[in-house]
């Protein structure tokens, strides 16, 4: 099976036009997304006294798309620390955001009821959970799986907390916002010809703020597309766990009914 995984991170009144221009531009193509929301207050925005964004996210998670629980907060606002070595890491990779990065396992836990509860009341109880930079400590991990979520992801891994298994699937995304647009574009479009020619797994990570760069919008649709023209199959994080999990269930019973026989 070769899967394509579109996530749209950073869903939150304070994307709103972005992010509904966005699903209307993967809609318009017939593709599935994994809607990665910010529950807590972010950039000014709050999610459960915005209607007009909850009626919007209500309408469009459907069963075609899914909402994923994307940090808190989205922002380094405690007091735990990765160190120094953990910090230059985090500045590089999510220049600022890496909320799980140094961070306790009560203090993710607290964070993660804290975004469930709010998505709760708005009528949504995700499977997985996408931290902010893709950067979870270990002790967050273990708190994403205590706390009940199916899945969270990593720069190069989705990792199913049910079955304790992981996927190499390296996250193919842009740097919004950045000096380097052109390069990275253009190293995006070649990552995502080598995952293809070796049949991996193909995830686009898309950000707000990749709409208005002709060239990083540009170099997205062209893996998409290219993606979509060579076989893949679009799909949302769940329903990418979902499959392999049935693969491994259906091989079993062909097994068991084969030792039968």
């Amino acid at each position: 099976m070769k899967s394509l995984v579109i996530s749209l991170h950073d869903v939150a009144p304070a994307t709103f036009d972005a992010s509904k221009k966005w699903m209307n531009l993967l809609n318009e193509r017939n593709l599935s997304v994994s809607m990665l929301v910010v529950p807590g207050p972010w950039r000014g925005g709050d999610l459960v006294g915005d209607s007009s964004f909850c009626n919007w996210l209500n309408e469009t998670a459907t069963d075609k798309h899914e909402v994923v629980q994307h940090g808190y907060s989205h922002t380094i606002d405690h007091d735990d620390e990765p160190g120094i070595f953990g910090r230059v890491v985090g500045n590089f990779a999510a220049r600022g955001c890496q909320e799980f990065w140094g961070i306790s396992e009560t203090e993710a836990r607290n964070r993660l009821h804290s975004g469930l509860a709010i998505l709760a009341k708005v009528g949504h109880r995700p499977l997985g959970f996408v931290a902010p930079g893709w950067l979870t400590s270990r002790a967050a991990v273990g708190a994403v799986r205590r706390v009940g979520f199916n899945y969270l992801t990593t720069h190069f891994f989705v990792r199913d907390l049910v079955s304790n298994k992981r996927y190499f699937a390296p996250v193919v995304c842009q740097r919004p916002n950045s000096t380097s647009t052109s390069t990275v574009a253009t190293m995006t479009k070649k990552l995502a010809t080598a995952l293809r020619v070796v049949k991996l797994p193909i995830r686009v990570a898309i950000h707000p703020d990749d709409l208005e760069q002709h060239e990083t919008r540009d170099a997205i649709f062209a893996v998409i597309e290219s993606a979509i023209a060579n076989g893949y199959k679009s799909e949302t994080y769940a329903s990418f766990i979902a499959a392999r999990r049935e693969l491994k269930y259906s091989l079993l019973d062909s097994h068991t009914r084969e030792s039968v026989g």
